[in-house]
């Protein structure tokens, strides 16, 4: 079952830019990437670090605080020391507001 949350504006995040939110109890990261919005928890799997403060190139995520990478569409490891994945939210822009699917 769906439980789509309103996130706020779709377009308060800039291409490139990663933005911290917490919602529904769970606190998760949005990217902007090539126009498209990608939701995934904000919390490193290997340090537990706010992946928000990372770096984001092409479609991978990089934790600051030892290096892991993540694939923000999928979640999937790409790069040690993590091992899990993070957990990814489907997302949708309806007009000019940015909505994510949090039981996905």
């Amino acid at each position: 079952m769906s439980r789509w949350e309103a996130m706020g504006r779709a377009d308060a995040i800039a291409e490139g830019d990663i933005v911290r939110y917490e919602c529904g109890g769970k606190v998760i990261a949005i990217a902007r990437r090539h126009g498209e919005c990608f939701a995934f928890d904000d919390t490193c799997t290997h340090a537990e670090f706010s992946l928000a403060d990372g770096m984001l190139e092409g479609y991978e995520i990089e934790c600051c605080a030892h290096g892991a990478r993540f694939d923000i569409r999928t979640g999937g490891v790409t790069q040690l020391p993590a091992t899990a994945p993070v957990k990814t939210y489907a997302v949708k822009e309806e007009g000019a507001t940015l909505y994510v699917d949090l039981d996905c």
